[in-house]
Parts: structure tokens; C-alpha cells; sequence
């Protein structure tokens, strides 16, 4: 299964508003920061309020903020806003197409059938004040690595 790219503005998009302290961001800052085109970002603002994920508000003192706090919001919530299917192969889905049909003696199916159960059990327990910690941890270690670079360019000279 591949994500599709508006999933991942879309997963963009709720990480840095749940990464930003303050409330409402323009919407033409969100769209700067996550490098979305305008149009999709419009659209995606538009389906992930709907899904009550963002909160949005039109004129000129508005803009975009997250309906929630982070640690409410995960990532299978705005993954299956955005995506149609979740399914990772035709017999999980709700008709459950098997062209055999032979679901239920099926070792294949049920091996698909425990890999989109543990796929969709990961996206529903990664919530995104944990995805924006990560962020702030991984940022730090980038720090830390560009300053034992630049230390060591100064002593080597």
C-alpha cells in the first residue's frame, strides 16, 4: 500500500500546527512551512476540518489550528481522512473480494489480515504530541551532530 501525497501534507500539516504554540496560523504561513501547494493545502484543510481534526476560520485575522490537542489526534485519524482505503490487498476490504474464494482457509489472507491489523494498530497508538517530541529529539541530535562537525573543522586547522 502507498500513502497518498496529499496523506502525506496532510500529516504534515497536523504535525507542525500540533508542533506550534500559538493558536491560529495564516494559512498561507501552513502552507510555507509544510512546501504543499496552495491548492492542496486548501483542499486538505478543507477535509481534515470536516473530519473535526483542524479548526478553521476565514478573514483576515483567521486561519488554521488544530480542534484538539495533540495527544487526541493520531495518525490513523488524518491517515483515513484523507485515504479512501486503508486496505493493504482487495480481500480485507469491506467486500471482501477473494478471487479463490478461499478467505477462510486462506493462509495468505490471514497473514494480510494480522500485518493490517498491526499497520492499523500503530497509525491509532502514534498520537502527534508523541510525532512532534520526536521531531524536537531528532532536531536536537541534528544540532548536536553539526557542532561536534564545526568543532572538529576548527580543531583540524
Amino acid at each position: 500500500m502507498r500513502l497518498h501525497w496529499e496523506t502525506d501534507y496532510a500529516l504534515r500539516c497536523v504535525l507542525c500546527l500540533a508542533s506550534k504554540e500559538s493558536g491560529m496560523v495564516r494559512a498561507t504561513e501552513l502552507v510555507r512551512d509544510i512546501a504543499a501547494p496552495e491548492y492542496v493545502a486548501r483542499k486538505m484543510i478543507t477535509r481534515l476540518s470536516a473530519a473535526g481534526i483542524l479548526q478553521a476560520k476565514p478573514g483576515p485575522k483567521g486561519g488554521v489550528c488544530l480542534a484538539k490537542s495533540p495527544e487526541k489526534i493520531s495518525v490513523y485519524d488524518v491517515v483515513s481522512c484523507i485515504e479512501r482505503d486503508l486496505c493493504i490487498n482487495r480481500c480485507l476490504g469491506e467486500e471482501g473480494t477473494c478471487t479463490r474464494n478461499a478467505i477462510s482457509t486462506c493462509s495468505v489472507h490471514r497473514y494480510l489480515q494480522k500485518l493490517q491489523n498491526d499497520m492499523e494498530a500503530s497509525m491509532r497508538e502514534m498520537t502527534f504530541d508523541k510525532l512532534v517530541k520526536q521531531n524536537a529529539s531528532g532536531k536536537s541530535a541534528q544540532m548536536k551532530s553539526l557542532k561536534t562537525e564545526q568543532a572538529e573543522k576548527i580543531c583540524a586547522t
